[in-house]
């Protein structure tokens, strides 16, 4: 009932108030309305009667509520005040266990965990290998060591045939490293750079930045989801820079090495994003038809740094460097 009259604020507030009982799942749906209608005072209202019917608000609600209040010093307070009220609220063992490091290393993890801080890891994503694969397989292996310790929650993905380094909370979805990490990606706050591989003509001399404003859209079908470029979809936001630049012999066209960053989370957004200028990625099956898919064993798209902060508000950076299979086609490219 909640759901089906979440279309207009005030609506959705009347209707609200007379629920009988309200689940968090009620309040998500009432805070998402008064978010998109920019009512932040109501926006922190609800998250006080969350508290006082001890329904813990989570990350997801958290962060829209920040948004909504579009002044950075009351979203980062708020950020951290809520930070603060999961710590106190989970059990020690989902805020940090010192043998979490030694139960990876004898589970022979040491080469997928690139860095860890307590609840988080940086994990190295293999190409051709869902996010939620790399989860099972490693609470499989941390299970076989310590049972209690096996217990993950994905709080960002890398697409199928992306590599890279991908974050995961250590717990459950409710503790405070799930919460605290959903909260960070869903306020934009994470920052991100990817390398890629684009054709084309020129995006400008090495050196060059620009940035792709184009709202996305999925459409869902018996096949899969797919993105698409539409004025009906929702914001999405790419900066670029030129790295390197390869002129394709006899043509106006040239593969360009890109540093990328995308502001926004959208499915499949840097290919979409750079299809829908006509420079499709090297080896993207999917949005470029005529791909030089010869030149590269993949889609050449990889996660090359993210950085948010941990549990102590400390700066958390992670970098992997170019995986072998992609530097090959870039050495390739210098020998032409």
């Amino acid at each position: 009932m909640c759901k089906e009259k979440a279309g207009e604020w005030r609506v959705a507030l009347q209707v609200f108030w007379e629920l009988p009982s309200r689940s968090s799942q009620c309040f998500d749906i009432l805070n998402r309305v008064l978010v998109g209608a920019a009512h932040w005072q109501l926006t922190l209202q609800l998250m006080s009667q969350m508290l006082e019917q001890r329904l813990m608000p989570n990350g997801m609600h958290v962060a829209s509520a920040a948004q909504a209040l579009k002044m950075p010093g009351m979203s980062a307070r708020l950020l951290q005040d809520s930070l603060g009220l999961w710590k106190a609220n989970a059990p020690e063992v989902f805020i940090w266990n010192s043998n979490l490091k030694m139960t990876l290393a004898e589970a022979g993890c040491h080469r997928e965990v690139l860095a860890s801080r307590p609840g988080i890891l940086a994990m190295s994503k293999p190409p051709n290998m869902t996010t939620e694969a790399i989860l099972e397989e490693l609470t499989d292996r941390v299970s076989s060591r310590d049972p209690e310790l096996a217990c993950f929650t994905s709080v960002s993905r890398l697409d199928f045939p992306t590599s890279g380094v991908l974050i995961v909370a250590h717990g459950p979805p409710e503790s405070p490293a799930a919460n605290w990490l959903q909260a960070q990606f869903a306020s934009r706050l994470v920052k991100k750079e990817y390398l890629c591989l684009v054709e084309g003509k020129s995006l400008g001399e090495v050196g060059s930045q620009g940035e792709i404003v184009q709202p996305l859209l999925t459409i869902s079908s018996n096949r899969g989801s797919r993105v698409e470029a539409s004025s009906l979809g929702q914001e999405a936001q790419t900066k670029y820079e030129v790295l390197q630049r390869f002129p394709l012999n006899g043509t106006s066209m040239e593969l360009i090495f890109l540093r990328v960053a995308p502001l926004t989370g959208r499915m499949h957004q840097i290919r979409v994003h750079f299809s829908s200028i006509g420079r499709p990625l090297v080896g993207d099956l999917t949005y470029n038809q005529f791909s030089q898919a010869n030149l590269s064993p993949r889609l050449f798209l990889h996660c090359h740094q993210m950085e948010l902060q941990d549990l102590e508000l400390k700066p958390f950076a992670v970098k992997q460097s170019l995986p072998g299979d992609l530097q090959m086609v870039l050495d390739n490219l210098h020998k032409k």
